[in-house]
């Protein structure tokens, strides 16, 4: 288990909401994240690449 960034996108695959450095849990009750609007997908990356990145809300990503 490792800190995440987790990026929620719409289905235009556009950032709609970013949650850096997650760190794990393993109580009972983990927090829990949600995206401030609609999404179909959820990235979860290593803790610090939306940073190195230069990743921002808004922005449009691709993938295959």
């Amino acid at each position: 288990m490792i800190p995440l960034d987790i990026i929620w996108l719409d289905k235009e695959k556009r950032i709609v909401f970013v949650k850096e450095n997650t760190q794990p849990c393993s109580e009972t009750n983990c927090p829990l994240f949600y995206p401030g609007g609609e999404a179909q997908y959820a990235l979860e990356m290593n803790a610090g690449s939306v940073e190195k990145l230069g990743l921002i809300e808004g922005e449009i990503m691709s993938f295959k």
